[in-house]
């Protein structure tokens, strides 16, 4: 037996989907953008039966969508009383053995990677009594019998769809109405449109002629070019480095002519981060490692980052704004830098009930990251065919600075 967190879960249930020939589970919640039920989709003949909840409409419709036009053997609770459908139990099984996990953890990002969860895997390799793999599939039997477990079809489908789509429409008028009295747009419920059109009227109120999207667009498209066309950010010439890393004051290198104060500024100041820039075999390259260039990047890798990072910081541990302006450029698609500009109207846009702290490294995750990778219906949008916008959309999430960045008189 052993008890294991929500990235380590992640992790055993990709495994076991994987080595496994049938899958049952039961979940009050279901998510598409996970890697186990990414998993899941690619194993859907080994399901055998399983069940999801839908309670308060928390299940994605993409995951309705899925089993409408895959038909595996899952269905959906629907209930309607005060008591919610709330199991999270998976159990895997062959003729080799059995493996059963039951805890916290739902089929969502936050299950799998962003919560503080704990699930108990037991295996029949450590346990040759069957009781509990008995019991587990025989409840969910009773799960997949009960006259409120339906079969996904177009009807429901449809009506849950709608149902979804009205919830969503009134939590935004919701949240725009309380956003209306501190003059804050909501950031998790404004649509792409609203998101491109904040971000592009980004104006300076002194140097109205300047345009600070396409400054900041060259300052990403040069950061990108470097880390996509270098194995690691040490083999950068150091100018370029410290340019990415702002511990210069004007850009030096590929980014002379480029206007690097953009994402977080003026980072010499910070303790011993210039020096950690400068070394070309220093840490920072190490804990940038963990940050893939491309694709998903999830909770263990940035926690895997910060665990690194914070060896060359030693007895002088340094704040968000360095540690985020590094990772914003390196994937302005996944990270929001965090700086004294713009953390004032970021607390208030994503209405957190306390500000972040200098070094609240796992609270920027938990509550900035994850509910954007979430919740954001501009950041889950469809990408734009046109080319500027398109731009725009593959570096979002370090565009939000745009939105949230507080001009002042030394700027």
């Amino acid at each position: 037996m052993k008890l294991l967190n929500s990235s380590e879960t992640a992790n055993k249930l990709v495994e076991l989907i994987q080595s496994h020939c049938n899958i049952s589970f039961a979940v009050a919640w279901a998510k598409e953008k996970n890697i186990v039920f990414e998993a899941l989709k690619n194993s859907s003949d080994k399901i055998v039966n399983s069940v999801i909840g839908t309670h308060s409409h928390l299940t994605d419709v993409e995951v309705l969508e899925w089993c409408f036009k895959v038909k595996p053997k899952i269905r959906f609770r629907f209930d309607t009383s005060k008591w919610i459908f709330h199991p999270k139990v998976y159990v895997f099984w062959s003729k080799e053995g059995w493996d059963v996990l039951i805890g916290s953890a739902n089929l969502t990002l936050g299950g799998m990677l962003g919560n503080v969860e704990l699930m108990l895997h037991v295996s029949s390799s450590e346990c040759a009594d069957k009781t509990l793999f008995t019991s587990v599939r025989e409840k969910i039997a009773k799960y997949w019998e009960n006259y409120n477990s339906k079969d996904m079809n177009e009807e429901l489908l449809d009506s849950y769809r709608e149902d979804s789509e009205l919830k969503a429409r009134v939590e935004h008028e919701i949240r725009r109405s309380s956003r209306s009295r501190s003059k804050a747009p909501d950031l998790l419920g404004m649509d792409w449109s609203e998101f491109f059109s904040l971000v592009r009227s980004e104006k300076f109120k002194d140097q109205p002629k300047r345009n600070p999207l396409e400054e900041r667009l060259k300052l990403l498209r040069k950061s990108q070019q470097l880390f996509q066309s270098h194995r690691h950010f040490a083999d950068m010439d150091e100018d370029d480095r410290r340019s990415i890393a702002a511990t210069i004051g004007i850009g030096r290198g590929q980014f002379e002519h480029i206007e690097i104060g953009w994402f977080g500024l003026d980072m010499q100041r910070v303790g011993n981060f210039s020096d950690l820039i400068k070394s070309p075999a220093g840490i920072v390259s190490e804990a940038l490692e963990y940050i893939p260039r491309t694709g998903e990047v999830f909770r263990e890798n940035y926690r895997n980052y910060i665990h690194e990072i914070k060896k060359g910081f030693g007895d002088n541990p340094q704040g968000l704004a360095p540690v985020t302006r590094l990772i914003a450029l390196k994937r302005p698609d996944i990270f929001i830098p965090w700086n004294n500009k713009n953390k004032k109207q970021l607390t208030r846009m994503l209405d957190l009930e306390h500000p972040l702290a200098p070094r609240d490294y796992r609270r920027y995750w938990d509550e900035v990251i994850a509910r954007i990778y979430e919740d954001a219906r501009w950041y889950n949008s469809d990408r734009p065919n046109n080319g500027h916008e398109a731009d725009v959309w593959d570096f979002r999430a370090a565009m939000v600075d745009a939105l949230t960045y507080i001009e002042t008189k030394n700027d």
